[in-house]
């Protein structure tokens, strides 16, 4: 004689205990979950944002970069570049830089960049400055590093004019 109740069947083969709705309900958050799991890989393979994308900060940390230590034998091998954009316009700074140890296209690329994000920052932001504009201060070669001149180098200290 055979028994139709689920409990004398064997386990392989009962019907599960959700019911059908359970399954049915549960299955928007089993999506949810599954996408999820996909951008979240999506984002782990991800590559560092383009310069097209990078934010001002990473931009400024490249030309960091590029331009290393600044090392130089002589102040020949010393540059500057102006860096950023002011609202008003005009580079926000200079930096100092060696060609001994700088790919100048690289730097001037970076530079260009890093302008450009500024600019469209501050458009966005409606920010304003003081307007005053910064000027190339030079750059010397003290202690085997390019460095920015500091104000009043190089003048005389009493000008007639």
């Amino acid at each position: 004689m055979l028994s139709t109740r689920f409990g004398d069947l064997p386990s392989t083969i009962r019907a599960p205990k959700m019911p059908a709705m359970n399954i049915i309900a549960s299955l928007p958050r089993r999506l949810a979950a599954a996408g999820l799991l996909s951008l979240t890989g999506l984002c782990s393979c991800a590559s560092e944002p383009t310069d097209a994308t990078a934010s001002a900060t990473q931009l400024s940390q490249k030309i960091d970069a590029l331009v290393g230590d600044a090392a130089c034998d002589s102040a020949a091998q010393c540059r500057t570049i102006a860096v950023g954009a002011k609202p008003c316009g005009g580079p926000e700074r200079y930096v100092a830089w060696s060609t001994a140890r700088t790919d100048e296209k690289q730097l001037k690329d970076a530079v260009a960049k890093h302008a450009q994000r500024r600019q469209a920052d501050n458009q966005a932001s409606h920010m304003a400055s003081n307007c005053m504009m910064v000027t190339d201060p030079g750059a010397s070669c003290r202690a085997q590093r390019c460095s920015v001149n500091p104000p009043g180098f190089g003048t005389a200290a009493s000008s007639p004019y």
